[in-house]
């Protein structure tokens, strides 16, 4: 407060809320500690920081653009690099640590009886890391891109099986395929229909079209008679 105005700070202190007191509005004024630019370059040099350890351990912040529009495949491609610098960790880690983990609990859980022995022939354990153990839409994709890869190529695409395709698709998209996809024989069954119903319509063509022909060629007689 300033000592030399005329705002009294007895009657400020005391006065009640929405009462009116006569003063200057420069007489009281709020602390300041101005060190507004101090913090600032402290704030910048953890910002630099944070970046600098972002890119040592690749996050995808460090190389994702800054921007409104940023296109899946400008993620995509982030995510394979992320995954080709790190894959050699995780393939040590799945080796070295996961597998082992996992055959003492499956051996714990056999002692107790919890499991079952596995046949070795029927069931194989495999540890998948990186992109590949995010989630289904990782095989989505990849199964999309493999797609596309091959329609400039179409006799590699005629020895892709159709039917097992549109599993793989369903499956990903966690859609219950029960009922919902055609078996081999049901596909047989409605070409070999197909094909009869080809065959009757060809043949009633074919029987239809001479009649037609006669039947014409009889009513022009009639009328040149006539």
């Amino acid at each position: 407060m300033n000592p030399n105005g005329s705002t009294n700070l007895q009657k400020l202190t005391k006065a009640p809320i929405g009462s009116f007191v006569a003063g200057h509005p420069d007489d009281v004024v709020a602390l300041k500690i101005d060190k507004q630019a101090d913090m600032q370059t402290a704030a910048q040099l953890m910002n630099e920081l944070k970046q600098q350890l972002r890119h040592v351990f690749l996050r995808n912040s460090s190389v994702q653009r800054n921007a409104e529009r940023v296109t899946a495949e400008e993620i995509r491609l982030m995510a394979e690099e992320l995954e080709t610098a790190l894959g050699g960790i995780f393939s040590r880690l799945a080796e070295e640590f996961q597998r082992p983990l996992i055959m003492r609990i499956i051996g714990r859980l056999r002692k107790q009886g919890k499991i079952p022995a596995f046949p070795k022939d029927v069931v194989t354990i495999r540890i998948t890391t990186g992109l590949e153990a995010i989630g289904r839409g990782q095989n989505l994709g990849k199964l999309e891109r493999a797609i596309q890869t091959l329609q400039p190529l179409p006799e590699a695409l005629a020895r892709v099986d159709q039917g097992e395709v549109a599993r793989r698709v369903f499956n990903a998209l966690g859609i219950d395929t029960s009922g919902l996809i055609k078996t081999d024989e049901q596909m047989q069954a409605e070409q070999q229909q197909a094909q009869q119903q080809q065959m009757m319509q060809s043949a009633v063509e074919k029987g239809v079209g001479p009649a037609v022909t006669g039947m014409a060629q009889a009513a022009q007689q009639q009328n040149q008679g006539q």
